[in-house]
Protein backbone atom coordinates (compact mmCIF):
# COMPACT_ATOMS: atom_id res chain seq x y z
CA UNK A 1 0.00 0.00 0.00
CA UNK A 2 1.45 3.34 -1.05
CA UNK A 3 1.73 6.18 1.44
CA UNK A 4 2.13 8.78 -1.32
CA UNK A 5 -0.69 11.28 -1.20
CA UNK A 6 -1.71 13.53 -4.09
CA UNK A 7 -0.49 16.56 -2.11
CA UNK A 8 2.94 15.01 -1.46
CA UNK A 9 3.22 13.91 -5.08
CA UNK A 10 2.42 17.41 -6.38
CA UNK A 11 4.80 19.00 -3.89
CA UNK A 12 7.65 16.70 -4.91
CA UNK A 13 7.04 17.17 -8.65
CA UNK A 14 6.24 20.89 -8.75
CA UNK A 15 8.59 23.44 -10.19
CA UNK A 16 9.00 26.95 -8.96
CA UNK A 17 10.83 29.97 -10.28
CA UNK A 18 13.06 31.14 -7.46
CA UNK A 19 15.52 33.95 -7.14
CA UNK A 20 13.26 35.88 -9.46
CA UNK A 21 14.74 39.23 -10.41
CA UNK A 22 12.95 42.02 -12.19
CA UNK A 23 15.27 44.80 -13.29
CA UNK A 24 13.99 48.06 -14.66
CA UNK A 25 11.20 50.06 -13.11
CA UNK A 26 11.32 48.19 -9.82
CA UNK A 27 10.56 44.89 -8.24
CA UNK A 28 7.30 43.05 -8.75
CA UNK A 29 5.04 41.13 -6.43
CA UNK A 30 4.96 37.46 -7.44
CA UNK A 31 2.07 35.02 -7.14
CA UNK A 32 2.26 31.32 -7.97
CA UNK A 33 -1.09 29.92 -9.01
CA UNK A 34 -2.67 26.48 -9.00
CA UNK A 35 -3.14 26.43 -12.75
CA UNK A 36 -5.55 23.55 -13.37
CA UNK A 37 -4.46 24.11 -17.00
CA UNK A 38 -5.80 27.68 -17.03
CA UNK A 39 -3.37 30.29 -18.29
CA UNK A 40 -4.91 33.78 -18.71
CA UNK A 41 -4.37 35.34 -22.15
CA UNK A 42 -2.17 32.38 -23.14
CA UNK A 43 -1.51 31.44 -26.78
CA UNK A 44 0.47 28.27 -27.42
CA UNK A 45 3.33 28.14 -29.89
CA UNK A 46 5.32 31.18 -28.76
CA UNK A 47 8.71 31.31 -30.48
CA UNK A 48 11.90 30.43 -28.66
CA UNK A 49 13.27 33.93 -28.01
CA UNK A 50 14.36 35.93 -25.00
CA UNK A 51 14.26 39.44 -26.47
CA UNK A 52 10.64 40.56 -26.67
CA UNK A 53 11.53 44.19 -27.51
CA UNK A 54 10.92 44.23 -31.24
CA UNK A 55 10.18 47.14 -33.51
CA UNK A 56 9.13 50.71 -32.91
CA UNK A 57 5.71 49.66 -31.59
CA UNK A 58 7.39 48.02 -28.61
CA UNK A 59 8.98 51.23 -27.41
CA UNK A 60 8.48 51.41 -23.69
CA UNK A 61 10.14 51.17 -20.33
CA UNK A 62 12.80 48.43 -20.41
CA UNK A 63 12.21 45.38 -18.24
CA UNK A 64 14.45 42.35 -17.57
CA UNK A 65 13.02 39.27 -15.92
CA UNK A 66 15.36 36.49 -14.86
CA UNK A 67 15.53 33.70 -12.35
CA UNK A 68 16.14 30.03 -11.63
CA UNK A 69 13.78 27.09 -11.93
CA UNK A 70 13.95 24.82 -8.88
CA UNK A 71 12.04 21.89 -7.45
CA UNK A 72 9.53 23.27 -4.93
CA UNK A 73 10.17 20.44 -2.48
CA UNK A 74 13.92 19.87 -2.65
CA UNK A 75 14.97 23.36 -3.84
CA UNK A 76 17.33 21.69 -6.33
CA UNK A 77 17.77 23.25 -9.77
CA UNK A 78 15.75 21.66 -12.58
CA UNK A 79 17.86 21.64 -15.76
CA UNK A 80 16.08 21.78 -19.10
CA UNK A 81 12.86 23.37 -17.85
CA UNK A 82 10.93 25.51 -20.31
CA UNK A 83 9.80 29.00 -19.33
CA UNK A 84 7.21 30.82 -21.42
CA UNK A 85 6.47 34.50 -20.87
CA UNK A 86 3.67 36.75 -22.09
CA UNK A 87 2.13 40.10 -21.24
CA UNK A 88 0.12 42.97 -22.65
CA UNK A 89 1.68 45.68 -24.79
CA UNK A 90 2.54 49.03 -23.18
CA UNK A 91 -0.95 50.10 -24.35
CA UNK A 92 -2.58 47.23 -22.46
CA UNK A 93 -3.39 44.93 -25.39
CA UNK A 94 -2.61 41.21 -25.72
CA UNK A 95 -1.48 39.92 -29.11
CA UNK A 96 -3.18 36.72 -30.28
CA UNK A 97 -1.80 36.86 -33.83
CA UNK A 98 0.93 34.69 -35.29
CA UNK A 99 3.43 37.50 -34.63
CA UNK A 100 3.46 36.59 -30.92
CA UNK A 101 4.24 40.15 -29.80
CA UNK A 102 5.25 40.26 -26.14
CA UNK A 103 5.43 36.45 -26.06
CA UNK A 104 8.44 34.19 -25.96
CA UNK A 105 9.91 31.00 -24.55
CA UNK A 106 13.27 29.53 -23.67
CA UNK A 107 14.67 26.27 -22.45
CA UNK A 108 16.74 26.67 -19.31
CA UNK A 109 20.22 25.21 -19.41
CA UNK A 110 21.81 22.84 -16.92
CA UNK A 111 21.77 25.58 -14.27
CA UNK A 112 18.00 26.15 -14.61
CA UNK A 113 18.50 29.84 -15.42
CA UNK A 114 16.26 31.99 -17.59
CA UNK A 115 16.33 35.64 -18.65
CA UNK A 116 13.98 37.75 -20.78
CA UNK A 117 14.33 41.32 -22.03
CA UNK A 118 11.00 43.05 -22.66
CA UNK A 119 9.03 46.21 -21.91
CA UNK A 120 6.76 47.15 -19.02
CA UNK A 121 3.22 46.02 -19.86
CA UNK A 122 0.37 48.48 -19.81
CA UNK A 123 -2.82 48.26 -17.77
CA UNK A 124 -5.55 46.05 -19.17
CA UNK A 125 -9.27 46.45 -18.61
CA UNK A 126 -11.82 43.94 -17.39
CA UNK A 127 -15.43 45.07 -17.34
CA UNK A 128 -14.22 48.69 -17.67
CA UNK A 129 -12.03 48.39 -14.56
CA UNK A 130 -8.29 48.97 -14.85
CA UNK A 131 -6.27 45.89 -13.88
CA UNK A 132 -2.75 45.77 -12.49
CA UNK A 133 0.09 45.57 -14.98
CA UNK A 134 1.38 42.01 -14.97
CA UNK A 135 3.64 39.48 -16.65
CA UNK A 136 2.81 35.77 -16.82
CA UNK A 137 5.35 32.93 -16.76
CA UNK A 138 4.45 29.31 -17.52
CA UNK A 139 7.11 27.00 -16.08
CA UNK A 140 7.23 23.35 -17.14
CA UNK A 141 9.64 20.44 -17.01
CA UNK A 142 9.29 16.72 -17.76
CA UNK A 143 8.16 14.82 -14.67
CA UNK A 144 7.02 17.97 -12.87
CA UNK A 145 3.68 19.75 -12.53
CA UNK A 146 3.42 22.89 -14.68
CA UNK A 147 3.22 26.17 -12.75
CA UNK A 148 2.03 29.67 -13.54
CA UNK A 149 3.78 32.66 -11.97
CA UNK A 150 2.30 36.14 -12.24
CA UNK A 151 4.36 39.27 -11.62
CA UNK A 152 2.25 42.26 -10.57
CA UNK A 153 3.29 45.92 -10.84
CA UNK A 154 1.60 49.00 -9.37
CA UNK A 155 1.19 52.42 -10.97
CA UNK A 156 4.91 53.24 -10.92
CA UNK A 157 6.05 49.67 -11.66
CA UNK A 158 6.87 49.09 -8.01
CA UNK A 159 5.27 46.64 -5.57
Amino acid sequence: MSTTTRRNFLKSTSVVATSLLVAGPGMAKTAFNDTKNKFPHYKSGAPMRTNLRQGVLNAGQSLRIKGLVKNAGTKSVIPGATVEIWHASPKGRYDFTTQFKHRGAMECGIKGAYSFQTVMPGHTKKENAKQARRVFLKISAPGHATQLATLYFDEQGLP
